[in-house]
């Protein structure tokens, strides 16, 4: 992970899909307000929130390929990604694959943005 630490920036953890919680949506949401108002903006999808970086025709896939447009970072878990039965390939384009989720998700949370939600 590089250094991304701007005055104003937010990070979003996401460990649940669009459909257990409505949540993650409104956080992409928030993500792309958040950007429209100039701060720097980074994702990360762990646990069920890997399934919302998938390929697909769904509001989650759509926001995620628009956040990236915008200038978003979007970060997923390697071993969330193997659980779930996806592969880097079947992600949205410009998601990027950590690789040490531990480390770069102390990395996220205590170095990398300024103020941190999770969902």
């Amino acid at each position: 992970m590089q250094e991304d630490h701007a005055t104003g920036s937010f990070g979003i953890i996401i460990a649940r899909t669009a459909a257990a919680t409505e949540n993650a949506i409104s956080s992409l949401e928030l993500a792309q307000d958040l950007l429209d108002q100039g701060h720097g903006v980074g994702i990360f999808l762990i646990g069920d929130g890997i399934y919302l970086g998938k390929k697909s025709k769904t509001r989650a896939a759509e926001l995620i390929s628009a956040l990236l447009v915008k200038g978003a970072k979007v970060f997923a878990s390697p071993e969330h990604l193997k659980a779930s039965g996806l592969s880097k390939e079947r992600l949205v384009s410009g998601i990027e694959v950590v690789e040490d989720t531990y480390k770069d998700l102390v990395d996220f949370v205590m170095e990398r943005y300024e103020k941190v939600l999770s969902c």
